[in-house]
């Protein structure tokens, strides 16, 4: 995820392998700077994991960094029922936010069981900028909580590590939308009213310099979409797994009138196949993807990601 919308994901910050990419069969190639063809146009991408998903283990990689200072970030939490005055108040002020700022909107449970939604912001700019920009959103209506601070970057990217602990089970989709529409809440809104224990919806809103790169410079694509919308189930007992797998599915098809065909690779899901995969990264370039994978490795070691198949 991008500092803010002035960054871009990792992916646009690599400059040059210069250990080389681990190929298949043909040991390690070797870049300098400028990466040879064929493969130059395609190495940039993401996926979980290492494995490229043209077949090729990254052995090291350089960087450009962005200074990560101390900015305002966090979450503001509001019941349930005032979600969709804080929905409409989140779509207001994400269609002219600049680019400095992140802001995500979410659904999520609260300690005591009950749910909440919320705005969790984030603002890479210096201080005085960042209070005036989020001000409105801080005095709209009274929170069941206001965590929006000072922090260290490191310390905002951690802040949902409780949420989403290690050691249980997961279970999520998830769809790029174009358009935060009265329907996208509607549905949100209804479905979660029925979720079982353990589940989040999140908003994402994508744009700034993600948007900026043109869409066949990398492997990732869909760098138009506006937003992602991310349904996460989680549970302990595996007698809970069919009820909340059976709810999140259930979501994000009733999602689907409202979605592109498009997500973003790290965001796939356990049960997406082909179909999805290659909806993940467009036509084009999945095509281009598949036949480097033939070249480099037909036999498919490469595999532990969200996989293209040489075949």
């Amino acid at each position: 995820m991008p500092v803010d919308e002035r960054q871009r994901p990792r992916l646009d910050h690599q400059v040059w392998f210069p250990a080389g990419i681990g190929v298949a069969d043909l040991g390690v190639a070797v870049f300098n700077q400028q990466p040879v063809a064929p493969i130059a146009g395609t190495l940039i991408g993401e996926g979980e994991g290492d494995d490229h998903p043209a077949g090729g283990q990254r052995r090291s990689v350089k960087l450009h960094l962005a200074h990560a200072h101390s900015a305002l970030g966090g979450p503001i939490v509001y019941p349930f029922e005032a979600a969709r005055e804080v929905f409409d108040t989140y779509r207001e002020f994400a269609a002219s936010a600049p680019d400095d700022v992140f802001p995500e909107f979410g659904l999520m449970p609260l300690p005591d069981g009950s749910s909440a939604a919320y705005m969790f912001l984030f603002h890479a700019g210096p201080l005085d900028e960042a209070e005036r920009a989020f001000a409105p959103l801080r005095r709209f209506r009274e929170p069941l909580q206001d965590l929006l601070a000072p922090r260290p970057y490191v310390e905002v990217q951690q802040m949902f590590d409780e949420a989403l602990p290690a050691g249980v089970n997961y279970f999520w989709k998830s769809s790029d939308i174009h358009e935060l529409s009265d329907g996208v809440i509607e549905t949100l809104l209804e479905r979660y009213a029925e979720r079982p224990e353990g589940t989040i919806v999140i908003v994402d809103q994508y744009g700034g310099a993600v948007g900026r790169v043109p869409d066949d410079a990398t492997a990732f694509g869909h760098r138009r979409s506006a937003f992602a919308v991310i349904v996460i189930a989680m549970w302990d007992d595996p007698a809970q797994e069919e009820a909340h797998v059976t709810w999140a599915r259930g979501l994000w098809d009733a999602l689907q009138p409202h979605a592109e065909n498009a997500v973003y690779v790290n965001y796939l899901g356990p049960d997406d196949g082909e179909d999805r995969i290659r909806e993940a990264y467009g036509d084009e370039h999945y095509a281009r993807l598949k036949a480097l994978k033939r070249v480099y490795d037909p036999a498919n070691v490469f595999r532990n990601n969200q996989n293209i198949s040489p075949d």
